[in-house]
């Protein structure tokens, strides 16, 4: 059965983590938790690229100091806003239409260039974090990124929850 979202690429644990730096034991450990929950195959956990997104936006959210609670809660609202602008919304842009998170750990703000996160960063009431996920999302498809397993169809449903937009 064919999907909204066409054919995807499907990544194996050791390549998400050869890509993120994620441990192969942390990537099961936030899977047992439902932080970023992959589709398993005869004991392989099999990433959609949407989902080495994910793991990739936890690693830069922790990175910057937030805890793994608020690195969810964030990465919630991030589902929740793909899921409102559509796939398309993870497409490669160019380096003035960037697409970019800001974050104080508790309200979400996605911009969709640097004017729009600029302004999100000067209205906030606290000190924020920004990820550029323009960046994450270059990273994940860059040439010399790892090659998927295999190809396959997967449908929103296979996303873990609701996607839209959140703050």
């Amino acid at each position: 059965m064919g999907s909204v979202l066409g054919p995807a690429a499907v990544y194996g644990s050791r390549d998400v983590s050869d890509l993120t730096g994620v441990s192969p034991r942390q990537l099961q450990w936030w899977d047992e938790r439902g932080v970023v929950s992959p589709v398993q195959r005869s004991h392989r956990r099999l990433y959609s690229r949407f989902e080495v997104v994910q793991v990739s936006l936890v690693v830069a959210l922790r990175q910057k100091g937030l805890s793994l609670k608020r690195s969810r809660a964030v990465l919630d609202a991030f589902k929740l806003y793909v899921g409102q602008t559509g796939p398309a919304c993870l497409d490669p842009r160019p380096a003035d239409a960037g697409l970019y998170l800001v974050t104080d750990g508790e309200k979400v703000y996605i911009a969709e260039s640097l004017d729009e996160t600029i302004e999100a960063i000067l209205e906030a009431q606290k000190p924020v974090i920004g990820i550029s996920l323009s960046s994450i999302i270059s990273r994940v498809d860059g040439i010399d990124g790892p090659k998927p397993v295999q190809q396959e169809t997967r449908s929103p449903s296979a996303w873990n929850g609701h996607l839209s937009h959140a703050s």
